[in-house]
């Protein structure tokens, strides 16, 4: 897919922009009479609006930029009833402002509006909010829409704007207002706009930070839709935008400007200027004596450099917590930080910084765009392409890669959140982009069961959880309790009863997480005069096959690479012989992407079969998704195949 860059450079004029929703409530006879949209017969929904304006304004005498969106959908299809329930998160500090929503339909005839009147607000944590509503009377034909104002602080950056969604997009409009005093470069995908132009009208004198305005816009019209798929770390970054980046900005407390780069290396150097100003901010001062006064009977000259780092690490997580907002730099001192005992991912890690460097560790910054942001594009040097950073720190002869911000994560760990590629290291002899290290997912079971003479099956089984695979277990204990857990443990049947369930470093995320269990199944086995017929798993290694469309149109981004072996032995029951057992498996993913072993041995009267299932290489082209999808296929295969006994 090819880009183009644009210069927007600024046009003198007098203006700035309101909260302004000029096609809300605007829907025609003819859009409520709709019911196949004509570009595209498949079509469940469709975007009749999809419209922003980004405007520049000040909040307390300081620029930002205020975002009015609005979208109507036409409803065509009751599997898109889920658009009727909106949610829309905010930080607490910026809250959402003209929030309208109205749900059009033909009834007896006749075009009626209801606007919703019940919206409610949730705190879904101390900073994160959220406002929820739903339209009512939903049916096939009806459009809903809605329309509300957010605000961002940073105008160096103003939020993307997708033209095309989920669903197709009948018409995609974007207004940009910015101040004259500013240039922007444009960022976005090889779209065709119908309609670009910019205007001019008088400002108010109430704006202090510029004396002129400019506003641009873009429509573009039947913009196709693109659904996120399995495995995709953000469908946003494959849909078609606008992006902006400042490229001269005016220092109201300076003379002349300062000007943003074009090319990585001058970014580098203007990443330098910024470490410098870190590691001059954070010169060793008195009030860290008092911070790192509970360590100094831990950390003394013959503490290891690994035995610091996870007692900062440690002391940094229990003493700040993450606003669960990412930032690239930081957004408050380092006595703040600690006096509140909160701050933003960068003030975290910055604290962490601070500590490390006070213990004579070699630390540096890195900053880095999250899962969440979207991926890194190194062909354009947007430093607003970053959201986040995190450490890399020197232990021993290696480097490792840190981020203290989400205390969930051990130290060793990165968050899946931020594994995302790439991050570019700021460090004092060369900056440079980085691999960004991560460990497999490993989850190990050995189990031992045998099959009674009522035709159940009992045993005993110990599982191992190592990394991703630890955290996301210990998430599930956490979100449901062990009473939960247990009695949702064995998805793949209904009959499955666990005796006892003991943990081991349950509380611990620096180790392994291990379960001991014993259990009986008692719909495990089907029986005949003479045979006993199990599946060969015992349903305990089933997985769900994660590709089951016919057809792809986005790669396959996986994480983090996975390790699950399984390791069974049955007892053959007494008086019974083996009379078939499945076929040994081997099967690779193409360019040593992966493997599936599936053995199947018997030495006396016990049968030993080991399932592995390797994921090695984390991204697949559209061109191979069928014979990644054929390898979940035979691995699905074989974990349904039956062994046989017979009476003897």
């Amino acid at each position: 897919m090819k880009n183009l860059l644009f210069l927007l450079l600024s046009l003198p004029f007098y203006g700035f922009g309101q909260a302004d929703f000029p096609y809300f409530e605007k829907v025609t006879d003819e859009d409520l009479q709709m019911s196949i949209y004509p570009k595209d017969s498949n079509a469940v929904a469709v975007y009749l609006m999809n419209y922003v304006k980004t405007r520049y304004d000040e909040i307390k005498g300081k620029p930002c930029f205020y975002y009015d969106h609005h979208y109507q959908i036409k409803i065509l299809n009751k599997s898109a009833f889920d658009e009727a329930n909106v949610t829309l998160y905010f930080f607490k500090k910026r809250p959402i402002e003209n929030l309208k929503a109205v749900i059009h339909f033909f009834e007896n005839g006749e075009h009626k509006s209801i606007p919703v009147t019940k919206i409610f607000t949730e705190e879904i944590s101390k900073y994160l909010h959220a406002y929820k509503f739903s339209f009512p009377n939903v049916k096939e034909g009806v459009v809903i829409e809605y329309c509300y104002t957010t605000i961002g602080n940073v105008i160096e950056l103003p939020n993307d704007f997708y033209f095309q969604k989920k669903y197709p997009v009948r018409h995609g409009e974007y207004h940009f207002i910015f101040s004259s005093e500013e240039n922007y470069q444009m960022l976005t995908p090889d779209l065709k706009f119908d309609e670009f132009d910019y205007k001019e009208f008088p400002i108010t004198k109430r704006l202090k930070t510029t004396t002129a305005l400019t506003e641009y816009w873009w429509k573009a019209f039947d913009i196709e839709g693109l659904p996120a798929e399995p495995f995709v770390s953000n469908v946003m970054d494959y849909r078609h935008r606008i992006r902006l980046q400042i490229t001269k900005f005016n220092q109201t407390d300076k003379k002349g400007s300062d000007k943003y780069k074009h090319e990585w290396i001058s970014l580098a150097f203007d990443f330098q200027n910024v470490l410098d100003r870190i590691y001059e901010y954070y010169r060793p001062n008195p009030a860290i004596r008092k911070i790192i006064k509970p360590l100094t009977e831990q950390i003394t000259t013959s503490t290891s450099d690994l035995d610091k780092l996870k007692l900062l690490y440690d002391f940094v997580q229990n003493t700040i917590v993450w606003n669960e907002e990412y930032t690239r730099f930081l957004t408050r001192t380092f006595e703040d930080t600690y006096k509140g005992k909160e701050g933003t991912s960068a003030d975290i890690n910055l604290f962490l910084f601070r500590l490390l460097k006070h213990y004579g560790m070699e630390v540096h910054p890195i900053i880095v765009s999250s899962r969440e942001n979207g991926r890194i594009r190194k062909e354009y040097p947007f430093i607003g392409q970053f959201d986040h950073l995190i450490l890399q720190v020197k232990i021993y002869d290696k480097y490792l890669i840190i981020d203290a911000s989400d205390k969930t994560y051990p130290y060793d760990l990165l968050p899946e959140n931020i594994l995302n590629e790439e991050g570019f290291l700021m460090n004092k002899k060369k900056s440079t982009f980085i691999l960004l290290t991560m460990n497999k997912a490993e989850h190990r079971q050995l189990v031992e069961a045998t099959i009674t003479p009522s035709g159940s099956i009992q045993g005993k089984m110990r599982v191992i959880y190592k990394n991703y695979a630890a955290h996301d277990i210990r998430e599930v204990y956490e979100e449901k309790g062990l009473e939960k857990y247990q009695a949702n443990y064995f998805k793949s049947s209904n009959d499955f009863q666990i005796f006892s369930l003991e943990t081991q470093n349950l509380d611990d995320k620096n180790q392994e997480l291990i379960e001991n269990i014993t259990f009986e199944i008692n719909d495990a086995t089907q029986s005949t005069d003479n045979l006993i017929y199990c599946n060969s798993l015992l349903g305990i290694d089933a997985i769900d096959h994660p590709f089951t469309d016919q057809n792809r149109r986005l790669p396959i981004e996986i994480p983090y690479p996975s390790l699950k072996r399984t390791i069974l032995k049955i007892t053959i029951p007494k008086g019974y012989s083996v009379e078939s057992l499945p076929d040994n498996i081997q099967i690779d993913l193409p360019k040593n992407g992966g493997r599936y072993i599936f053995d199947i041995t018997q030495k006396k009267n016990v049968i030993a079969i080991t399932s592995i299932i390797y994921i090695k290489r984390l991204h697949f082209s559209v061109a191979e998704y069928k014979e990644i999808q054929d390898f979940f296929n035979k691995i699905i295969a074989a974990q349904s195949s039956q062994v046989v006994f017979k009476k003897e």
